[in-house]
């Protein structure tokens, strides 16, 4: 009697390079270390960021599925007060040159749009408790013809 060998199961390579595990869809809730998340919450507000929930809507606010949630910054040995370590989070706009003047009129100093390499433009921002905010955009802007119009 011939042993039959057992066929293995082919797995199909993904399609990307990182696949995503099937039980992780995408960021829900970020911790931001701040000095003040009362301040905090309401600058984020001030450029377009909305409050999430009542309970915390002086400490958490939302943008898309993501929440950003200001927790006061504190050392783990004294329990005192101490400066956040800067954290970057990447935003996606419909309009650079709108948000960019938004935090103009807000006081602040971002920095200059530049054309990324893949052609989207985007410009960076330094918040007060040092994390810094990049403003992604279309690389058309909405006065730019496009080869369809």
């Amino acid at each position: 009697m011939a042993k039959r060998k057992k066929k293995k199961k082919k797995i199909p390579p993904p399609d990307a390079a990182y696949p995503t595990p099937p039980h992780m869809i995408g960021l829900d809730w970020v911790e931001l270390p701040v000095k003040r998340p009362a301040y905090s919450a309401m600058i984020y507000r001030a450029i377009g960021f909305v409050p999430r929930g009542s309970v915390g809507a002086r400490k958490a606010v939302a943008i898309g599925g993501t929440v950003l949630m200001f927790k006061r910054a504190t050392s783990a040995r004294t329990g005192s007060s101490k400066s956040p370590t800067g954290i970057m989070l990447q935003v996606p706009v419909d309009n650079v040159e709108l948000k960019r003047q938004q935090l103009i009129d807000l006081g602040f100093h971002p920095g200059r749009p530049r054309r990324q390499p893949r052609g989207d433009r985007a410009f960076e921002w330094r918040d007060p408790d040092g994390h810094t905010i990049r403003f992604v955009g279309p690389a058309r802007q909405p006065h730019e013809k496009t080869f369809n119009d």
